[in-house]
């Protein structure tokens, strides 16, 4: 492994110490024998530098047989442990020259340091996933772990460990060398075919990214695996599960395909749980470390329609059938997909299908403001005005700052911005959207625009709600504000994170403020009017429409509190600080005004 050494590493080992180090580094081997047959001074074989070790764990990492074979008959310990930093990267074990040869693949070092030691002298760790056969399982150095195998003192996890460690880095040659010479129980190989599987595998702070012979290599070993298993999917929640995670990468169509032909089942006993077509009625990313990059996946969405998959079939609870996603977060040409090419129901039924809650396929674009597939569906006729069993009509759902996930609220990142709700509200009106239809929560259309931080820069926020006010929605009706709290830190010394800025929405909504078990503490603050709201959430477009309205800025909620004690002490615009200084500037200007 010859790595222009004397070029790469020309800054290091200049100190006394170094020589032998240096040698090795120079590949100058007859300076290096001369060292060490040297007496006064003696070689010191036992220096360890700081950044590359021992003498020996140097020339293994350099993959320098012959600077190996000197240090060796010059009585260097081939079983040594040190940890230097620069060869262990970003390892925390105690590295023996084994351990090193093993990380870099020197087959030839690897098995001269095999044969000079016993291998109980190499086994200091022989429980955990630092061991040799583990290491050189996850390294996919197949001839390594042959090697390795030919001794018979492993503890009996070690085997199974390893072929967790090769299926979940897709290592097909070290898979099949460890089927070949280990027995393994039928769990031990459920478990590495979901390693393999799992589009989370690839691990580390700088991992590899999969190119197009890794993906064809992980469809080879999942046939691989599928073939060593009696009944490879027994239970009837494991095929869909293993389509789940193959679905949730579009990279790994083929390993998709593969499970399907091999019997996979994307879907359990009906009404249970969250199917493959579930997963596939959003965007999934490109590549385990995709950036931030998804696509539909259509090329998987096709395969299941092929084989009569239902897009009707719902969750556990009546709620979210796979039609209902792709409304939400789809485009429009995968969602004309779902209703033309389904076997089960013809398309004047799929476009009337309503969940559990009397959600309509509107509800949901509205809800993740999807334009294109809101106009298809109105202009298929369903009624912007439809309500759920909770009150609330598309218009609300648009309006209403969702994350790009229907079935939870999330992080602030993920949120629909004003400029998406705004356009799909406008969208709704324009077909005769009614804004001053009211939730069972009493939440108006000014109550859910309020909801969006936002300074309005083009003030398309402030015409919307001033359009609100002109149709007759009451500016002074008081509506309960539920708000996400921060969520405290587990860490000593570090900060909560910053409040969840997004919103249930529809039936959503009035589970979550019933809920007393959510995991993200939240409060109720009852009887607020708009401006209360848009005080506490930074919405500066909302504020100046009702300020141009006239409303009351005095008025205050049940403890006292006027819409600027909100704007002042709100956690939500706290890391917003431009929004609150608008907002307390509009009702500072509004008070001299008067």
């Amino acid at each position: 492994m010859r790595r222009n050494l004397a070029e790469t590493l020309r800054n290091q080992f200049f100190c006394t110490d170094d020589v032998l180090h240096a040698c090795i580094r120079d590949g100058n081997l007859a300076r290096l024998q001369t060292l060490l047959n040297a007496t006064s001074p003696a070689p010191d074989l036992g220096y360890v530098h700081a950044d590359y070790g021992p003498p020996l764990h140097f020339a293994v990492w350099c993959g320098d047989l012959d600077a190996v074979e000197l240090l060796l008959a010059a009585g260097a310990d081939p079983v040594a442990i040190a940890h230097p930093p620069a060869i262990a990267a970003e390892s925390p074990c105690r590295y023996t020259p084994m351990h090193v040869a093993i990380r870099t693949g020197q087959l030839d070092v690897f098995r001269r340091l095999w044969s000079c030691a016993a291998p109980e002298s190499h086994i200091r760790d022989n429980h955990s996933q630092g061991s040799l056969l583990n290491l050189a399982a996850e390294q996919g150095h197949a001839r390594i772990v042959e090697d390795l195998l030919t001794w018979n003192g492993w503890h009996p996890d070690l085997p199974c460990m390893a072929l967790t460690f090769a299926a979940a880095c897709w290592h097909l040659d070290v898979v099949a060398v460890l089927l070949r010479n280990i027995s393994f129980r039928q769990v031990d190989i459920r478990q590495a075919l979901e390693a393999a599987v799992d589009h989370r595998a690839w691990g580390g702070p700088t991992p590899p990214t999969p190119e197009g012979l890794d993906y064809y290599n992980l469809q080879r070993l999942i046939e691989l695996l599928l073939k060593t298993l009696e009944t490879p999917f027994g239970k009837p929640l494991y095929g869909p599960y293993l389509l789940r995670e193959a679905a949730s990468n579009a990279n790994s169509i083929g390993a998709f395909k593969t499970l399907l032909d091999n019997g996979a089942q994307p879907e359990g006993p009906a009404g249970i749980g969250y199917s493959t077509m579930h997963a596939l009625a959003l965007p999934v990313p490109v590549g385990i470390w995709s950036n931030g990059n998804q696509v539909m996946n259509r090329p998987a969405i096709e395969m299941l329609l092929q084989r009569g998959v239902s897009v009707t079939t719902p969750t556990t609870k009546g709620v979210d059938a796979p039609l209902h996603l792709a409304a939400f977060g789809s485009d429009l040409s995968t969602f004309r997909l779902f209703l033309t090419q389904s076997t089960n129901e013809d398309e004047d039924t799929l476009l009337a299908l309503m969940n559990a809650e009397q959600e309509t396929l509107l509800h949901y674009a509205a809800a993740g403001c999807q334009i294109e597939i809101m106009e298809f569906l109105i202009s298929k006729g369903l009624d912007v005005n439809a309500q759920s069993s909770n009150g609330w009509t598309p218009l609300m759902c648009a309006l209403t700052p969702t994350r790009n996930w229907p079935m939870t609220s999330g992080t602030a990142t993920t949120m629909k911005t004003p400029a998406e709700s705004t356009q799909a509200a406008w969208l709704l009106l324009s077909h005769g959207a009614d804004p001053t239809i009211a939730t069972e929560e009493g939440w108006t259309t000014l109550h859910a625009l309020a909801l969006h931080c936002d300074l309005d820069v083009r003030g398309r926020v402030a015409e919307l709600a001033m359009k609100f006010i002109a149709h007759g929605v009451d500016t002074a009706v008081r509506a309960p504000l539920f708000t996400y709290q921060p969520i405290p830190s587990r860490t000593f010394g570090k900060p909560a994170s910053p409040p969840q800025l997004d919103m249930p929405w529809g039936h959503r909504l009035r589970k979550t403020m019933t809920n007393t078990r959510d995991w993200r503490p939240f409060i109720i603050q009852a009887s607020l009017t708009p401006l209360h709201w848009s005080a506490q959430r930074g919405a500066a477009g909302v504020v100046k429409a009702l300020l141009a309205a006239g409303v009351d800025t005095a008025a205050v909620d049940t403890n006292g509190r006027s819409a600027v004690d909100m704007a002042q002490g709100s956690k939500t615009v706290a890391i917003r600080t431009e929004a609150a200084d608008a907002i307390l500037d509009l009702l500072a200007d509004k008070t001299i005004g008067a």
